[in-house]
């Protein structure tokens, strides 16, 4: 049997952490920027 709650729980985890890393990229970017200007 397919498990749905799994399948909805592996997609919320994948999104948060896609947008957790765009989030720490984009600090780091907006940091340099401030840093190096």
């Amino acid at each position: 049997m397919f498990n749905y709650n799994d399948f909805y729980l592996n997609i919320i985890f994948g999104l948060i952490i896609i947008f957790g890393l765009i989030i720490i990229f984009g600090l780091i970017i907006i940091f340099g920027l401030i840093i190096f200007y």
